[in-house]
């Protein structure tokens, strides 16, 4: 019989554990997709800004209206890819106070005991992680809206170029 609740228990721990590094791994790349999509729309907010100053005359006030647009669509992606990195603090399991709470005199309840810690922490963790992940597709939906709106400016800017020369033909 102790043989079968020392495996019940290495199987809490290690079902507890692999659950940490999954939430881990989740809140991880969640991060560095937000950090990159704060990178990216970073840059391009830098090019289509110094694109509007060095070429302001010689743009039409309809393409100013969409390349205002445009640069508001980046700065709220922005904003939302840096509340997903920098709000939400993920709390670290206290292993000093939890193994002075367990019951050494009693492996097979201190096992149980620190695998329902992890387990509490890895809750908690993965409620941050979903949070982390709902702002992130916020910040992606209006960057991705900022591209749209790009792809709009340079189909029309072409179209105004192009219209005069094909009515010759």
């Amino acid at each position: 019989m102790p043989e079968d609740e020392t495996k019940i228990d290495d199987l809490m721990l290690g079902v507890s554990w692999n659950g940490i590094t999954a939430t881990q791994e989740r809140i991880q790349k969640i991060d560095d997709k937000a950090n990159n999509t704060l990178t990216f729309s970073g840059v391009l907010m830098v090019v289509i800004s110094g694109f509007l100053i060095g070429l302001i005359d010689k743009i039409h006030p309809f393409i100013v209206v969409f390349i205002t647009v445009d640069l508001l669509l980046l700065s709220v992606g922005m904003y939302y890819a840096f509340e997903t990195i920098w709000l939400k603090k993920q709390e670290f399991l206290d292993v000093l106070t939890t193994f002075k709470s367990l019951d050494l005199t009693n492996s097979s309840q201190a096992s149980i005991d620190l695998s329902l810690s992890i387990a509490a922490w890895q809750q908690r963790a993965e409620i941050i992680g979903n949070w982390k992940s709902d702002h992130l597709l916020k910040s992606m939906k209006y960057v991705r809206g900022a591209l749209i709106f790009i792809i709009i400016i340079a189909l029309i800017s072409v179209g105004g170029y192009l219209a005069p020369i094909l009515c010759n033909l």
